[in-house]
């Protein structure tokens, strides 16, 4: 699975600023295998939602052009987030958007 940008200008930048590819509430023992995300403020967003947080084992994901952070963490059950072969860069374009 891959998710990408949109090439309009007021998209991208909403979508760096704010956008987040994957967003993981609760899960139990969650497998994520060869995901990448490209161009969003967060990659990977690890969240508790009323129902719990997750854990899991994720193997070979990446993010590139994350803005804010490739990997966000907030939550995650006592078992953990394992990340294994994991490609992540963050950084930030000023011809991509007004951080």
């Amino acid at each position: 699975m891959v998710f990408t940008f949109s090439n309009k200008k007021e998209f991208l930048s909403w979508q760096l600023t704010h956008g987040r590819s994957f967003v993981f509430a609760r899960s139990d023992w969650e497998y994520v295998f060869n995901t990448f995300s490209f161009g969003y403020a967060i990659g990977y967003h690890f969240i508790e939602s009323k129902t719990g947080a997750c854990n899991g084992n994720f193997l070979g994901i990446g993010a590139d052009m994350a803005v804010n952070a490739s990997v966000q963490i907030d939550a995650s059950q006592k078992m953990g987030i394992l990340i294994t072969n994991g490609e992540f860069t963050s950084f930030l374009n000023p011809a991509y958007g007004s951080n």
